[in-house]
């Protein structure tokens, strides 16, 4: 008798755990959709400015002024 009311505690016990670690798996997925939902804004932000502004030209020609002074040696 005593061991039949032991292994349904351990049952009972293993059964919760089971539940908690669904659980817990579900919201590390629920966190990690979160996250990606950030990234997608702040991208979506990213290429608006971009697109709306002439920050994308201006960083281009940033970066083509710097790579010909590197090539040709820039120093004075």
């Amino acid at each position: 008798m005593i061991k039949q009311c032991m292994n349904r505690q351990r049952m009972a016990g293993s059964d919760k755990t089971e539940r908690t670690g669904i659980r817990q798996a579900s919201e590390r997925g629920a966190s990690a959709i979160e996250y990606v939902m950030i990234i997608a804004v702040i991208v979506l932000a990213v290429v608006i400015a971009f697109n709306t502004t002439n920050l994308g030209p201006w960083i281009t020609e940033t970066f083509q002024e710097l790579t010909g002074e590197l090539e040709g040696g820039g120093g004075g």
